[in-house]
């Protein structure tokens, strides 16, 4: 395992471990991120209204100048997986929804497992009230999505994302899934 700090200069870098493994006698690299979030400042949390302007105006400075940071470190992991040989799988919390330019350039050809064998919203963020997708599992073509799921659990403030994985060239049955 490596750790990764993208852009450490900034007031908030961010960390992406890189983990080289060998599964089943094959061998992939596995990146775990946690990218910019909004902050700990949430208009809902301070009681001002989403349709307050004045009192909104503070927050949306907040939000862009953390689009902007996640946009660079996207940027640096784009770089840092570009040069992988064997396949990869991307996971951890992307503090973005399936919709945004973040998720799209981490994604490339990977399969988002949620989307491809999860069932129902998949809602990850908040964990009382899973309103968000913003955890993700991405694999290469190499690997088969056999299950994702999101369970009632109530470890942190993001719901789990559950994935099993197995290689895409594997006979149905002849080995266990990875999860």
């Amino acid at each position: 395992q490596r750790g990764h700090t993208l852009m450490p200069d900034e007031d908030y870098p961010s960390e992406v471990l890189r983990t080289h493994f060998r599964w089943r006698g094959r061998e992939g690299v596995h990146y775990n991120l946690h990218l910019a979030s909004f902050g700990m400042d949430k208009p809902w949390n301070d009681g001002v209204p989403f349709y307050s302007l004045s009192g909104g105006l503070g927050y949306l400075r907040q939000y862009r100048d953390a689009v902007r940071r996640r946009g660079r470190h996207v940027e640096a992991i784009r770089s840092l997986v570009d040069a992988e040989t064997l396949p990869v799988l991307i996971s951890g919390d992307f503090n973005a929804t399936p919709y945004t330019w973040s998720f799209r350039q981490l994604r490339q050809s990977r399969t988002d497992a949620f989307r491809t064998r999860g069932r129902g919203w998949g809602g990850t963020y908040r964990a009382d009230l899973p309103f968000v997708r913003i955890d993700f599992v991405l694999a290469a073509p190499a690997w088969e999505i056999v299950r994702a799921e999101v369970p009632s659990l109530f470890l942190s403030d993001h719901k789990p994302l559950l994935v099993r994985l197995r290689w895409a060239d594997a006979q149905e049955g002849a080995e266990e899934p990875a999860e």
